[in-house]
């Protein structure tokens, strides 16, 4: 409206101000951008307890197919292949993307990825997790009605499916491990579930909880698709802009995503790390030989068959360390970098700090397979990263 030519600005007229406020029969306003049929929200460290869509015996055949221990097996942990690295598959190697000497960056091939780092030994064959990444899990639940949510764990690709009971606070236990996120329908306007779950640590609201809000909060609209283990093409540096320092929660990442116009996604690395445990796995060693030059890789030769894998971690143990090699290795926990024969697998030792001539061959000791368990003393909400990328990424890798 052009205020000159429609005379606003003579200081002779007179305006109706109340009438200006008055509704207009006859005119409206509608949202051309809608909301996404289902969309998300999270509910930050909780988990619903014992109100779980059954697994093992569901209509729906992508639960029953995915439950954790009918796909992977049961009394297996899931193999987190180069350690706390996110490469998730138990079968499957992971390649780098590139070789940028950042080994917290992955791809996966998700026509041949298991998930089965979700699974737990202490899983029973009724279990109702799913070995399945986020954006899987979104899937299956906005495809059932009587799905209210889903508990999603951190670090590993392990959900559970909730019941619309949990639409109370009721069963919600708090649980640095796990968020609950929670299934939306577009247009309706909820209330926060829980005492501020819902906002970022500055009390931003991260979805829509009055009618207004749908026309004057854009940003409530938007929704993100995940992409588990995969990022932007590192090469692209230019694309990318960090966002707060390194404690953020995913939500106000995608809050800061949306107020940026010229944002078209992020990567969103949370703080959630892996610790060791020795497992009941023990082999006898027969013989250690040294690597021919610094830093190689050491052939360790076992008394019977070690059943380990490429990127498992054992611990070396030696008693009495006596020499520079036993003293070297004990209690060092190490990957495996090779396997040769079911009694014969490499390790690669690294020996910058030591004199590597004074290393020999020796015999004796023993070697134990560890076993990885997420850390949840430190597996917090924040991220490690929060990076936004432009359209550069518009080919997620």
């Amino acid at each position: 409206l052009d205020a000159d030519a429609a005379g606003l600005h003579d200081p002779e007229c007179v305006y109706d101000n109340k009438g200006y406020h008055e509704v207009v029969e006859g005119m409206g306003a509608t949202l051309i951008c809608a909301e996404p049929a289902v969309k998300f929200t999270h509910i930050y460290e909780h988990f619903c307890q014992w109100r779980n869509l059954n697994a093992a015996f569901n209509a729906h055949p992508d639960v029953v197919m995915n439950q954790c221990t009918r796909k992977c097996g049961q009394g297996t942990n899931g193999k987190y292949t180069n350690g706390a690295l996110p490469a998730w598959d138990t079968t499957t190697p992971v390649v780098p993307i590139a070789d940028t000497g950042d080994l917290n960056y992955w791809k996966l091939d998700p026509d041949q990825e298991s998930w089965c780092a979700g699974n737990d030994a202490a899983l029973d064959p009724e279990s109702n997790a799913l070995c399945l990444p986020r954006e899987e899990c979104e899937r299956i639940c906005a495809s059932i009605p009587e799905c209210h949510s889903f508990d999603m764990h951190r670090k590993v690709p392990r959900c559970y499916l909730n019941t619309n009971d949990c639409a109370s606070t009721a069963g919600f236990v708090e649980d640095v491990s796990y968020d609950i996120i929670v299934k939306r329908v577009a247009g309706t306007v909820e209330p926060l579930t829980s005492d501020g779950a819902n906002t970022g640590v500055d009390g931003t609201v991260t979805q829509i909880t009055t009618e207004a809000q749908k026309f004057t909060h854009d940003e409530l609209r938007d929704y993100y698709v995940t992409y588990t283990g995969r990022r932007c093409d590192p090469t692209k540096a230019s694309a990318y802009v960090k966002v707060g320092d390194n404690k953020v929660t995913r939500g106000e990442c995608e809050l800061a995503c949306s107020y940026d116009h010229s944002c078209f996604g992020f990567e969103f690395q949370a703080t959630c790390d892996f610790l060791y445990e020795a497992s009941q796995v023990v082999v006898e060693i027969a013989e250690v030989l040294k690597s021919t030059e610094p830093g190689g890789v050491t052939l360790v030769d076992l008394k019977a068959d070690h059943g380990f894998g490429v990127g498992d971690q054992v611990r070396f143990t030696f008693s009495p360390a006596t020499g520079a090699t036993k003293q070297a290795l004990n209690g060092q926990d190490l990957r495996v970098a090779a396997v040769l024969t079911t009694t014969q697998f490499a390790v690669a030792v690294d020996t910058s700090a030591r004199t590597f001539a004074d290393l020999e061959n020796v015999e004796g000791g023993q070697v134990t397979l560890l076993h990885p368990v997420v850390d949840t003393q430190n597996c917090g909400r924040l991220a490690k990263s929060c990076h936004l990328f432009n359209n550069q990424c518009s080919n997620v890798d």
